[in-house]
């Protein structure tokens, strides 16, 4: 017994409660418990280890085999427990045991019983552990999952948006495409109507010039003869400055066709008048004469007509009045008209081919009754050519056009 020291071990233990250990040395270990309680209560531990392992092999009937070794198992716990219950424990005395011989199957049945205890705590635990790992891989493959979804459908909707921009991209890349395209069509419709222009009017200029040489003046066209017709006849430049009360006088626009919407009124100032009135309508012809606009303005000779008031194609009349201390001065009623926009294109198109030509200026500005601006090329003409009779006739249908004749500049 020496080699048990004072406690007995697992080892001892498995051995007495599977009925291997020799006769004598279950006495023995039988009298020890008796007097030991620490050696009890491992006995009652290893007991109770047995008792469960026992219960589980007989639940998990894993074979026939298996079986027939718990029955085995069984039965000899049994005769161990019922030779420890015989055993008269209260009159044992506390001496060591000693064990006389080693079992031939000690090694074999406390392998298989160590090996059965192993089993048995690994799986009374596992189920719960198994269950916690099932549901941490479980919620972490619905996350991944949900994961995977939160960007699928993150990628769906850029990938919506992108082909929804690409779209409008594509729709408006069409539509200007379509503008260019169409103003591409109208840049070659229109550069070949200027040149269709150009070709006519070099053709037509050279007869233009050829009428204002011989003849002193070109003909105008149809639109400018009805602008003139609508103005009144009575409308001059003004009138001699040896009146006693002479009136303003009215310098431009006067009887002659313009470029601008927005012309500047410019007269001759009065002596003594601290303030002016100027008054535009449409010709009479036009809208019964109606008055269109009217402002007043300090002792200035000249005033600009505000824009949106005036449109192409139309004739109109202005009238200035000055004020010298009680006395209102009105001027006479004169009038210009606004160059339509075909004869203004024929206008710049024809500049551009002859800019250099003062003379080819000046009948084109006649024809479309551009007089004032083609007075400025004729005179331009005469400072070259002083003696020059033909300059000279330019000048004098051109007074009377803009009704300069008889009055003082």
């Amino acid at each position: 017994m020496s080699a048990l020291n004072q406690h007995c071990s697992a080892e001892l233990f498995a051995e007495y409660f599977c009925g291997v250990l020799p006769e004598s040395d279950a006495a023995e270990l039988t009298a020890h418990l008796v007097s030991c309680s620490e050696c009890q209560d491992r006995a009652m531990q290893i007991s109770d280890a047995l008792l469960h392992t026992n219960t589980w092999l007989r639940d998990t009937q894993r074979g026939a085999t298996r079986d027939l070794k718990v029955m085995e198992g069984r039965s000899l716990q049994s005769s161990a427990v019922q030779r420890a219950e015989t055993l008269p424990l209260a009159g044992a005395e506390h001496r060591p045991i000693v064990l006389h011989e080693q079992s031939s199957r000690r090694h074999q049945v406390l392998t298989y019983l160590f090996g059965l205890h192993r089993g048995y705590q690994v799986h009374a635990k596992a189920p719960r552990y198994a269950l916690a790992v099932a549901t941490i891989a479980l919620c972490s493959l619905a996350w991944w999952s949900h994961l995977q979804r939160q960007r699928f459908s993150e990628s769906e909707v850029n990938l919506s948006r992108a082909v929804k921009s690409l779209k409008t991209e594509n729709a408006l890349l069409s539509q200007k495409n379509a503008a260019l395209s169409q103003q591409l069509d109208q840049a070659i419709e229109s550069q070949r109507n200027e040149q269709h222009v150009e070709a006519t009017l070099r053709t037509s200029l050279s007869k233009w010039v050829s009428d204002l040489v011989t003849n002193g003046e070109v003909k105008p066209t149809e639109r400018v003869q009805l602008a003139m017709a609508s103005l009144t006849t009575s409308g001059t430049r003004g009138v001699s400055t040896r009146t006693e009360e002479p009136s303003p006088l009215p310098l431009a626009p006067v009887r002659t066709g313009i470029r601008t919407t927005t012309p500047t009124l410019r007269w001759h100032r009065v002596s003594g008048a601290v303030e002016y009135s100027v008054t535009l309508a449409y010709a009479e012809t036009e809208n019964d004469g109606k008055v269109i606009w009217e402002d007043s303005v300090d002792a200035r000779d000249h005033v600009t007509v505000p824009g949106s008031l005036l449109k192409e194609g139309h004739s109109y009349l202005w009238q200035v009045k000055a004020r010298v201390g009680r006395r209102l001065l009105s001027s006479p009623a004169v009038g210009f008209w606004v160059t339509d926009p075909e004869s203004l294109r024929d206008v710049e198109i024809g500049e551009r081919e002859y800019h250099d030509s003062a003379l080819a200026r000046a009948a084109l500005y006649e024809r479309h009754g551009l007089y004032e601006e083609a007075l400025a090329e004729v005179e331009r003409l005469n400072k070259a050519n002083p003696k020059s009779p033909a300059t000279q006739e330019m000048l004098r249908n051109l007074h009377s056009k803009l009704g300069m004749n008889g009055t003082e500049e």
